[in-house]
């Protein structure tokens, strides 16, 4: 497989998850079912959510993702860069940097723990 895209207008950090990559769809719907008996189903909004480890992520990106998340910075992503078909769009909606930690041994790589969503 290979690498997570996730890029701005400009930038593009390529990244390498770990097994516990998890992409999920969630549908913001209600199901209504009136006297005569027929399912009436009313959705209104679908949101993606990426979340993924990535060890190994260089200064650079490193310094790219945490810009990204500070100025809410409006992201593409997806696992080929110029495929249309399979990018989403979004913003880094973690509750903390998604860059914090470094890679033991390495000195100058770093684990980053990126949540993204729209």
């Amino acid at each position: 497989m290979g690498g997570f895209y996730i890029k701005d207008g400009a930038d593009t950090v390529v990244t390498y998850p770990e097994f516990d990559f998890n992409d999920d769809v969630q549908f913001n719907q209600d199901l209504h079912r009136p006297k005569g008996g027929d399912l009436y189903s009313y959705m209104w909004a679908k949101q993606n959510k990426v979340t993924l480890v990535a060890p190994f992520v260089n200064s650079s990106s490193a310094y790219l993702l945490n810009n990204w998340y500070s100025n809410r910075t409006p992201l593409s992503w997806g696992w080929e860069v110029d495929s249309p078909n399979n990018v989403t769009s979004g913003y880094i909606i973690s509750s903390q940097p998604p860059v914090m930690n470094m890679q033991r041994p390495y000195p100058d790589l770093f684990i980053a723990n990126i949540e993204l969503g729209n």
